[in-house]
């Protein structure tokens, strides 16, 4: 019923040179979808008849590119780092472990992999993004990028295509965007973006059922503009990028292959990952807080398209109610601040070690990983949790009684994203292992297993990451077994790991070593490593 309805779009080629080799003239594509309609960024200003207008500018950028990668500095650090240093990639370094490998050569390879703290921001992490950002540019290179909404990001992806194609059906947000610095930023030469056009027939839809009247109308113009593009070959680039980014990538299936290269800059809970699991593989995943302090909970993913054979049904039109828009949204992490802050004469408390203190702090990165994944519904369990841990500061004076009430906490998010992720057993082989456990650093390896458990989520569509990921638990609690002071460095290995498939094969495969060393053999700079 939505295909026949009229279609929504606004449209503007955002070009200084002639675009007749890159897309069809504008009158032919006013003619096919009559919806559309171009004007200037002034006409937003005008109280006249916005039917017969847009709101996008024909010039090219104001803004200095220099201007343009601060702009992108200040809001996602990694992409704008990796961006400026693509030509200066470097392998890593890391040492190869074989059959003839000696215990020395086995416990510094796992000594030097939790050095490089690829979870953190650091040369390795750079490296590991530089290399999937590598693979985007490559496949954007003499092509077009197709971006289902609108960003910043669309000015560097201008840098490495011959084309970019934006497709936005929020038209506020499009509209408020092209008006700020950001969006000159993003009016280059060869960038084309359409929008939903203002008091269009669907403007008097409301909720998802014009939300997904728009997704229906911006379908159609996508299936067209791929069909002027590469004919009858799918995409060789996607980027999804702010609110629904479920629909958005499951609404793209038709138009990918697997060949096709994907990147989506969004919020991306558990149960999206789970509905975008079926029909594509999530490569990487790389939180935007890496070299960036901010209250974000977006990620960017690379993802590939999987063979699937063709649906009747369209999955995506499934996702396009309120909670499945998914806009970010600092609250959560906001208040995990506000308890880190809160918390402060707990750790500065005498009696409190530093295990214990490390402890409470890894507990509450575990409500910050909780709602990077979680939905709107889990935000609001998770708010009262710490709301519940603020009341208990301000009453309790005993810090031992605040940690327990935050490891509670803690406990439950990691026993709900184990259900999800398919790691309830793992969790409790882990939990049974540290029962077994009794020393100063219990409280915090505590603490650590539950920060990998939630973690886990971030990888549902990373089947290889986490089947991977199990096989090295179980290495892991068979080496404590023998060697109980291992625990803590192999469920630090497995943290290290969670970054890519290929770093979880080298966790594993330290692991797997570990069990052959000499009982004698020195282990105090692994441990001391494993400690920091």
């Amino acid at each position: 019923m939505c295909t026949s309805a009229a279609f929504s779009c606004g449209i503007l080629l955002l070009s200084i040179a002639s675009l007749t080799d890159a897309l069809p003239p504008t009158q032919t594509l006013q003619q096919e979808h009559p919806s559309f309609g171009r004007c200037t960024v002034d006409d937003t200003g005008k109280s006249t008849n916005t039917r017969n207008t847009s709101f996008l500018q024909d010039d090219a950028s104001s803004t200095s590119d220099e201007e343009c990668m601060l702009l992108l500095s200040e809001q996602d650090g990694l992409f704008a780092n990796a961006l400026n240093n693509m030509a200066n990639q470097e392998e890593s370094t890391g040492i190869r472990l074989n059959s003839v490998s000696t215990s020395e050569d086995i416990v510094s390879a796992a000594t030097e992999m939790l050095r490089q703290r690829c979870m953190e921001c650091t040369a390795c992490t750079l490296r590991n993004f530089k290399k999937h950002l590598e693979l985007f540019g490559n496949a954007a290179k003499e092509s077009t990028v197709v971006v289902l909404g609108l960003g910043l990001h669309v000015h560097a992806f201008s840098k490495m295509a011959k084309n970019v194609v934006v497709v936005e059906t929020d038209y506020s947000f499009c509209r408020s965007f092209l008006r700020s610095k950001a969006g000159s930023c993003v009016m280059q030469a060869n960038v084309h973006i359409y929008c939903t056009r203002p008091n269009s027939s669907l403007e008097d839809e409301t909720g998802s059922k014009g939300v997904q009247q728009h997704f229906f109308a911006a379908r159609e113009l996508i299936r067209d503009l791929i069909k002027q593009q590469f004919g009858d070959v799918p995409a060789s680039t996607l980027a999804v990028l702010g609110s629904f980014p479920v629909a958005k990538l499951l609404l793209m299936q038709d138009f990918l292959d697997q060949s096709s290269v994907i990147l989506a800059r969004s919020r991306m809970c558990a149960e999206g990952l789970d509905a975008v699991n079926k029909s594509m593989r999530a490569l990487a995943s790389f939180d935007l807080r890496h070299c960036l302090p901010s209250d974000y909970t977006e990620n960017i993913i690379f993802l590939q398209r999987l063979f699937s054979p063709p649906m009747r049904e369209q999955p995506w039109t499934n996702y396009l109610t309120e909670e499945w828009e998914l806009k970010d949204n600092n609250s959560p992490i906001s208040l995990v601040n506000s308890v880190r802050a809160a918390t402060q004469w707990v750790t500065s408390d005498g009696g409190f070690d530093r295990w214990k203190r490390s402890a409470l702090q890894k507990f509450l990165d575990v409500h910050v990983l909780a709602s990077m994944t979680g939905s709107d519904g889990d935000w609001g369990n998770i708010k009262l949790a710490l709301e519940k841990v603020l009341e208990r500061t301000a009453k309790e004076q005993k810090a031992d009684v605040v940690l327990e009430e935050i490891k509670n906490s803690a406990l439950q998010l990691a026993r709900k994203a184990a259900l999800r992720s398919g790691f309830k057993e793992y969790l409790e082989l882990l939990l049974d292992g540290l029962a077994e456990r009794h020393g100063a650093s219990e409280p915090f390896v505590h603490a650590l297993i539950c920060e990998l458990i939630t973690g886990t989520e971030r990888y549902i569509a990373s089947p290889g990451i986490l089947d991977k990921m199990k096989d090295a638990i179980e290495e892991a609690c068979e080496l404590s077994e023998n060697t109980p002071k291992l625990l803590l460095p192999a469920l630090r290995l497995i943290r290290e790991g969670m970054g890519s498939e290929e770093s979880m094969s080298h966790c594993l495969r330290i692991l797997l070593k570990l069990k052959e060393i000499d009982p004698g053999a020195d282990l105090s700079e692994l441990l001391q490593e494993a400690e920091q």
